[in-house]
């Protein structure tokens, strides 16, 4: 296994652990099978039906299409042969006391999956310190070491994006959620025209770790605040799969209408697939903590069409991590 892969299988093993305590959830707390065994169900109807909310159950189907527990066909839900054999009580076969086995004897594990379905059924996110991730942020100590931690990363997942894009037409960057900036600096290291400018929270600029002719350091809310001006290309680097759909739509137009015409769009991030294990217990991750998940390549082609961005093209680059490229 060489250096790429062996990097690859340390970063992913630290983002798993909660596929197993999500399933329990939806055998325990839902009772999900027994109660869809004979239909086909939206996700619309589902939402109603188990009295979750949208994101999560997104995240849910996720894992059960994984797990060939379900399958999706002209947007209806409905339990493969595999889950009636296995997955319902009325079943001779059924596994359900093998796998509430931990659960039942363990107030951990029963702790863990109450966690989880006050997710299911609210949206909210399990708290990150005191309060919410996104929040968090605000705080100086926390906002050292989440800049740290992705900086550690990053310099991992950089050298992706320069491997599978040219921005040798292109003047200057704007890093939306740049956070220490080390996506800027493969970027503007490769090509040498670039300048780039990384736009952050207060705080998280305060943390910056990167020092850099060619990188500037802007503090602000990519929500709210207005960006800085003259860039002719974005990168969202992993940002949009901390957010909802509701918030990556306002966010895409908000970038569609700062750029100038045949200005560029760069997104890297996780884009999930059905038989990505690793994507997706790390979406779950995301589920549990942030207000995101990680999205298909077909919904984040739906967003960026949403907000009239056009000539949509998707290369894989290194650590699972795709590079979509859109134009205004």
């Amino acid at each position: 296994m060489n250096k790429e892969k062996r990097l690859e299988k340390l970063i992913f093993f630290c983002s798993s652990g909660y596929s197993y305590f999500l399933f329990v959830t939806i055998v325990k707390k839902l009772d999900f099978f027994n109660k869809i065994k004979t239909g086909k169900y939206s996700i619309e109807q589902l939402t109603k039906k188990f009295n979750i909310k949208k994101r999560p159950l997104d995240t849910m189907i996720q894992l059960l299409v994984y797990l060939d527990c379900v399958e999706v066909k002209n947007g209806k839900i409905k339990l493969t042969s595999f889950s009636k054999k296995y997955l319902l009580s009325d079943s001779i076969y059924d596994l359900k006391a093998f796998i509430l086995m931990r659960y039942n004897y363990s107030e951990i594990e029963k702790n863990l999956v109450d966690k989880i379905y006050n997710v299911l059924v609210t949206d909210t996110p399990l708290a990150w310190g005191k309060q919410e991730w996104k929040d968090s942020l605000d705080e100086k100590k926390v906002a050292e070491e989440f800049t740290k931690a992705m900086d550690s990363r990053g310099k991992q997942f950089a050298k992706g994006i320069t491997s599978v894009v040219d921005l040798s037409k292109y003047k200057k960057l704007l890093d939306l959620g740049g956070s220490s900036g080390v996506y800027s600096e493969e970027l503007v290291k490769k090509n040498k025209n670039l300048h780039a400018v990384v736009f952050d929270k207060a705080e998280v600029i305060k943390s910056k770790l990167l020092k850099n002719k060619k990188i500037t350091f802007v503090s602000g809310d990519f929500f709210k605040d207005a960006y800085p001006k003259d860039c002719d290309v974005v990168l969202l680097s992993n940002v949009l799969h901390d957010w909802n759909e509701e918030e990556n739509l306002l966010l895409l137009k908000r970038v569609y209408n700062y750029l100038p015409k045949k200005g560029l769009l760069l997104i890297y991030d996780g884009i999930v697939e059905k038989e990505d294990l690793n994507l997706i217990e790390h979406s779950i991750i995301l589920m549990l903590f942030t207000k995101g998940r990680y999205y298909s390549k077909d919904e984040t082609y739906k967003f960026l069409k949403k907000t009239n961005f056009k000539n949509l093209k998707n290369k894989m680059a290194t650590f699972k991590r795709s590079v979509i490229t859109a134009e205004k």
